[in-house]
């Protein structure tokens, strides 16, 4: 069917219109050069963000069916006082926008590509960083009598609001790309190379899928691993907030200056961040290490310069064995040494905590952990609760399921000014010592069922420091246990053996000293630990004892006194030698003490012995020369009456 005169028109008319329209773009490649716009270009980012930014490389457009430009080796530079090398540069950036949906009115971005992208991130010995613009004014802007005034300034701004809403981006690429870091002050270094950046369709209040992947290289520490990043990102129009849906984030790491040759660390949940408001939120957080532990929680974040933390937390599980660094304190002198006795162990632990950090930190949250493992001892059910507010750290209330028994506590931390200082008040219920100590100390020294009141303080910069100011008391009940590396009642009846003069037993007793019930009360003051009231009652046995320990030289000097009783009950019972309390002296090393006979006494009950006994055999000879002479006297005398008469 031939077409009539009007279509026929139509299609002419049509025609023409897209022959003219290829024949203005062919003019535009043409006749338009935009190396011509390359000064014009770096002046107007050098202008607006204080760096220069040079192009070396051709610039290049394209019109069908993409309006766009591409440019080649551009850079921007570092501020004065960094690297010689740039703060960001680019081997090639594409740009475009789709040339049909620009005959109606829309614009719609093409996918943006950024190959061989490298951002160098520095912070400077003062603390200054290399990405800081400092701020500038707004761009002159052109205005008629048409758009002046406040009502048509709001029509503008509606205007372009309504242009930056109908605004859509293909998506954005990043190609082996790399991203540095490094802070002069820590010495840290790190990197993400060969990092590749994908997305969908970008729109506003519209969700956005993007991919993250990189290799992770450091120098300061030593690492190297993968990361994997996902999520919906909804980025609204007026940027006020930005919002990340299904985030996961798995990195993998491994090196030598890690506490394990390899980690894994597998992050999701939901993230909201603010930038106006300087919050972030993340909700619906869960976390898996090296999948042994599993954490979710809530976290919020307000003011990034010092931020103001709010958290919850629950792990299922969690052993910080290992993650921890051997179990090593630095003296004052700087030398290594292995830490034994728990005083030791828990001030070395406490300076080890990052002071300048606390100072600075405001932190509130809630923790649950139901299996934690930590320097060996195995907790349950713990439950804290956290406050850090210029430079005061509190837990309170802290309480934890412990070896059978109940653990509450709380304590406090205040490194508020130049000596950071401490104070604790705890209590243990039924407790099992014997796994704790073969936990802790790899041997129970000590075994029974523990009841415990602990009420400390101090303060100091050294751990010295800190066992010099200690000050309070613990008090200790134990209850049905046994001591180990030592036989109390063997060495009571070896004394007496020794006193007796008889044999000392050969049968070969158990090192160790049963109990039925041991109580005492620890003074602590001036780097010394004092102990006047220790009573032990076991069967066919009596023990009261006093002494100190320094702190310091980790050395203790103490004395037992021991009495045998003829009841195997743990209380009473008649006396079974003869009321006589055997002196035991404890000596030598706090964590390691040896246990002997004192010998000053037994010397001195000896002596006192053989001198007893030797005044009674001179008493004896001294009689029987008495008794002699005095027979000699009455026969003489009897002589001598006789020749008289």
């Amino acid at each position: 069917m031939p077409l009539s005169r009007p279509v026929k028109f139509a299609f002419y008319f049509i025609a023409l219109l897209v022959l003219a329209l290829v024949l203005a773009l062919a003019a535009v490649l043409w006749l338009v050069d935009p190396d011509d716009y390359r000064d014009e270009i770096q002046d107007w980012v050098s202008n607006q963000t204080g760096r220069e930014l040079r192009i070396q490389g051709p610039l290049r457009l394209s019109v069908f069916p993409v309006l766009g430009i591409e440019l080649n080796e551009a850079s921007i530079a570092n501020p004065p006082g960094f690297g010689p090398g740039p703060l960001i540069e680019v081997g090639q950036a594409t740009l475009g926008a789709r040339l049909l949906p620009l005959l109606t009115g829309r614009l719609e971005i093409g996918q943006i590509t950024l190959r061989r992208l490298a951002i160098s991130l520095e912070t400077d010995a003062r603390g200054r960083t290399n990405w800081t613009v400092a701020q500038r004014g707004p761009a002159a802007v052109p205005t008629s009598p048409g758009t002046s005034g406040d009502g048509q300034g709001r029509e503008q701004a509606s205007g372009e609001d309504m242009g930056l809403a109908a605004l859509a981006i293909g998506g954005i690429a990043v190609e082996d790309a790399r991203l540095r870091w490094s802070d002069q002050r820590s010495g840290q270094d790190l990197a993400i190379e060969q990092l590749a950046l994908t997305s969908g369709p970008i729109a506003p209040n519209r969700p956005v899928a993007l991919s993250v992947r990189g290799r992770l290289a450091g120098r300061q520490p030593a690492l190297s691993g993968q990361l994997d990043l996902s999520a919906r990102l909804i980025v609204p129009l007026d940027l006020a907030t930005l919002q990340a849906e299904d985030l996961e984030i798995d990195l993998q790491v491994e090196g030598a200056d890690l506490p394990r040759k390899r980690l894994r660390l597998q992050l999701a949940g939901d993230l909201m961040l603010s930038p106006d408001d300087e919050t972030l939120r993340v909700s619906d957080l869960t976390a898996r290490l090296d999948e042994t532990s599993r954490l979710e929680g809530e976290l919020r974040l307000s003011g990034f310069t010092r931020p103001a933390v709010r958290f919850t937390a629950r792990l299922d599980r969690l052993d910080l064995d290992r993650y921890l660094p051997p179990e090593t304190a630095t003296t004052d002198a700087g030398k290594q040494e292995t830490v034994a006795p728990p005083a030791s162990a828990a001030a070395a632990g406490l300076l080890e905590l990052p002071m300048e950090e606390l100072r600075t930190l405001d932190l509130q949250g809630e923790l649950e952990i139901a299996r934690l493992k930590a320097r060996g001892v195995r907790i349950e059910d713990l439950r804290a609760r956290i406050a850090a507010q210029d430079g005061l750290l509190r837990l309170s209330p802290f309480s934890a399921s412990l070896y059978g028994g109940r653990y509450e506590g709380k304590a406090t931390l205040d490194v508020r000014g130049d000596v950071p200082a401490f104070t604790l008040d705890e209590r243990l219920t039924e407790v099992q010592l014997a796994p704790l100590l073969e936990d802790f100390m790899d041997r129970a020294v000590v075994r029974g069922r523990a009841q415990a009141a602990v009420r400390l303080q101090g303060r100091g910069q050294t751990t010295t420091e800190l066992l010099r100011s200690l000050d309070g008391e613990v008090s200790l009940i134990l209850r049905d246990g046994e001591i180990e590396g030592v036989n109390l009642a063997r060495l009571a009846r070896q004394a007496h053996a020794l006193l007796k003069g008889k044999p000392l037993a050969t049968a070969v007793d158990a090192q160790a000293t049963d109990f039925t019930a041991l109580a005492a009360t620890v003074h602590f003051s001036s780097g010394t630990a004092r102990n006047n009231d220790l009573r032990l009652d076991a069967p066919f046995l009596r023990v009261r004892g006093r002494g100190n320990a320094d702190l310091l030289r980790q050395r203790i000097d103490y004395r037992l006194l021991v009495r045998l009783v003829e009841s195997a009950a743990g209380q009473g019972g008649k006396d079974q030698g003869d009321g006589l309390d055997v002196p035991v002296l404890v000596e030598g090393d706090l964590a390691r003490p040896r246990f002997r006979l004192d010998k000053a006494f037994i010397e001195k009950k000896l002596r006192r012995k053989a001198e007893q006994k030797l005044k009674k055999k001179l008493e004896k000879e001294l009689r029987k020369r008495e008794d002699k002479l005095e027979e000699k006297v009455q026969r003489q005398l009897k002589d001598a009456l006789e020749k008289l008469f």
